[in-house]
């Protein structure tokens, strides 16, 4: 991904389904490691890295390797959720 990991990013490596390696960052700084390997490890679990297909709002053109994007509450907070092919990305909502 283009965009820059911030100072206080915390970064967690896995590897994919697939055999390849994948990673969330936290660009927040503020998830505990554990709970952010257990976010990675059910990522990994939901097969969403890796290369995916898709058409985005029934649209008659497909793109491919498209972000998807969506929000998870991890303890009290709540993270804007931005999936590539073999990155996550926890930003602030």
């Amino acid at each position: 991904m283009n965009e820059a990991i911030g100072e206080t990013a915390i970064i967690v490596q896995g590897i994919a389904l697939n055999g390849k390696p994948c990673r969330l960052v936290d660009n927040t700084g503020t998830a505990s490691e554990e709970i952010l390997r257990d976010l990675l490890a059910n990522l990994i679990r939901e097969r969403c890295f890796g290369f995916s297909v898709s058409s985005g709002g029934g649209e008659s053109t497909v793109s491919l390797d498209r972000p998807t994007f969506g929000h998870v509450q991890l303890d009290e907070r709540v993270y804007r959720l931005i999936v590539r092919k073999y990155e996550a990305r926890l930003e602030a909502f």
